[in-house]
């Protein structure tokens, strides 16, 4: 998925096994059928990719970034949209024992949680314009991770920290309900 500039439509999913990886490459377009998740056990390498449901409108799954063995994995430049819930209801961005970095996306109009991170997860979130989520991050369950220079807008919540630590630098909140 290197090549530049084509659309990939998924209609099932795609799993990254562990100490395999995929790097997808810059005006890529991948479009993913309603629930279809991308589950990430390996390394998920995207620059300048777009993730969006395959007609506009339904939800698709999300992007789970699942061990230990996708802390190497980067989304940067990319833009994460119309995704559903990764598996139950974990958001468009799912971080659970991994420390991807997650910088200069556009995540935007997702169900419940544009990143959901959890279970000793610490990644690194940058310059990301996140909104129209009900929380734009939600930390939960002795996660950690830096989270800077991001910009929540037409979120219910900004971030949510529920029992966890981090980084909190210069972010910019507008337009969130709390």
């Amino acid at each position: 998925w290197s090549e530049s500039g084509d659309v990939v439509y998924n209609t099932d999913g795609l799993s990254i096994a562990e100490g395999a990886s995929l790097t997808i490459g810059s005006g890529r377009k991948i479009k993913l059928s309603s629930g279809a998740n991308i589950a990430v056990y390996g390394t998920l390498k995207a620059t300048g990719a777009a993730f969006t449901s395959s007609d506009g409108e339904t939800k698709w799954g999300g992007i789970g970034f699942l061990n230990s063995g996708s802390s190497d994995s980067i989304l940067e430049n990319c833009t994460i949209e119309h995704a559903g819930n990764f598996w139950n209801n974990y958001g468009a961005i799912f971080c659970s024992q991994s420390s991807p970095v997650i910088k200069n996306c556009t995540i935007n109009g997702s169900s419940n949680y544009g990143i959901y991170v959890n279970s000793g997860a610490f990644p690194s979130v940058s310059n990301n314009k996140i909104t129209g989520h009900t929380y734009g991050i939600y930390i939960d369950n002795v996660s950690g991770g830096t989270y800077q220079g991001n910009i929540f807008s037409n979120n219910v919540y900004g971030i949510e920290i529920n029992g966890s630590g981090g980084t909190y630098q210069n972010n910019i909140f507008s337009k969130n309900d709390y």
